[in-house]
């Protein structure tokens, strides 16, 4: 019967590149090469559990039906409910993500099931996320544009996680449109506007302040750096603390992870309809990160270049004029100012969030982040190279 390893094999053959996609993020060396391209065209044939979990062939009912019966009855108790799969991927963030239709319910939902202690954990702290938003957010106005966490448990022992589906766009697909891609930065400033002025509190940024909420979020950053880029991670540290404590700064409800491909739009692109993936989320953190995941990743996506590359060139050149004017938008309405050598020292902070997501410790065979450190964080050393100045 199927389990939770039989996702493993999970891919979709009817999506093009997607399982060029998989084994390229399993092997990169190998990508592009002759058995990267045989492996591709034969999983097809080779993956049962494909078919098996999916219900593509006749036979007993696939794992994911009966978990879709569950939780049907799960949220409609009262109800004779049914649940059809509409869509499932999985990532390489170790979870297959399902989208399900109840037909007791207008609105579908996103089922998510972990395939590994690392995949759990995320899964976890999402719906936890997604609570203290909720919380956070009581009194402030309806937000359709965050998910609501309905449900969790297990089933034959494989936990799942339950929440509403959003309809929409992702943004990503939008930025090779100059004005579209202007439009949806634009969007997404108001968003994260709301968010942050809707749960902030202020304070001026002391020494143990910084410990408390800056500290954790770059502390495995600052050792990379050390470790690959020969950076002393207290040396770093200091230089940050001595241009950024003392000033008074709001704590915000930050997202984690704000880049087009976790926004939704409508077609037009008038309105954003959704922010999923929230497992990087932190209820009380400092302002701005949020907004510069969105101005490097967009010139990213727009230039079609990496983002570590796009940051190294924002640190070295400063940014551009339309992505400076939404920085200046945002610290206006935000009631905070910083100087330029502030505002450098918030991209190396950033830099240093990006290298801690990918330097903690997955403990995972899926997780292939450790060629993006070992491509991107020694070449980052020359954004560090003077000793007495950011």
């Amino acid at each position: 019967m199927p389990n939770a390893k039989s996702y493993r094999a999970l891919l979709d053959p009817t999506v093009k590149g997607s399982i060029e996609c998989y084994y390229s993020e399993q092997s990169p060396e190998q990508s592009g090469s002759l058995r990267l391209r045989v492996k591709s065209a034969l999983t097809p044939l080779v993956a049962p559990s494909h078919c098996w979990i999916a219900g593509r062939q006749p036979g007993p009912r696939a794992f994911v039906d009966r978990l879709g019966e569950y939780i049907a009855n799960a949220v409609s108790p009262r109800t004779t409910v049914s649940a059809t799969c509409v869509r499932y991927r999985v990532t390489r963030r170790e979870i297959v993500t399902c989208e399900m239709k109840l037909s007791a319910r207008a609105q579908n939902v996103i089922v998510r099931i972990p395939l590994s202690p690392a995949g759990t954990k995320r899964a976890q702290q999402e719906q936890e996320a997604l609570r203290k938003a909720r919380e956070a957010l009581v009194g402030a106005g309806e937000w359709p544009e965050i998910p609501r966490p309905l449900l969790e448990g297990e089933l034959e022992r494989t936990p799942f996680f339950v929440q509403d589906a959003l309809p929409g766009l992702p943004g990503h697909g939008m930025m090779t449109n100059r004005s579209q891609a202007a439009r949806c930065k634009k969007l997404a400033l108001n968003f994260l506007l709301r968010l942050h002025l809707a749960a902030r509190s202020d304070l001026v940024l002391g020494k143990a302040e910084w410990n408390l909420h800056v500290r954790p979020i770059i502390a495995e950053g600052l050792q990379a750096m050390e470790e690959r880029a020969g950076i002393s991670a207290e040396a770093l540290n200091q230089q940050l603390m001595r241009v950024l404590v003392g000033l008074r700064l709001p704590l915000v409800f930050r997202h984690g992870d704000y880049w087009p491909g976790n926004l939704f739009f409508d077609a037009k692109a008038e309105r954003i309809t959704g922010v999923i993936d929230w497992d990087r989320a932190q209820p009380k953190s400092l302002p701005l990160l949020d907004l510069l995941d969105t101005v490097i990743s967009c010139r990213a996506e727009e230039e079609q270049a990496v983002s570590p590359r796009i940051l190294g060139r924002m640190l070295q050149e400063g940014l551009a004029r339309e992505d400076l004017a939404l920085v200046e938008q945002y610290l206006g309405a935000m009631g905070f100012s910083l100087t330029e050598e502030q505002l450098r020292a918030f991209l190396k902070l950033d830099w240093l969030v990006r290298v801690t997501v990918r330097a903690a410790p997955r403990h995972s065979a899926w997780w292939g982040e450790f060629e993006w450190l070992r491509e991107n964080v020694p070449a980052s050393a020359e954004w560090f190279r003077s000793p007495d100045r950011l």
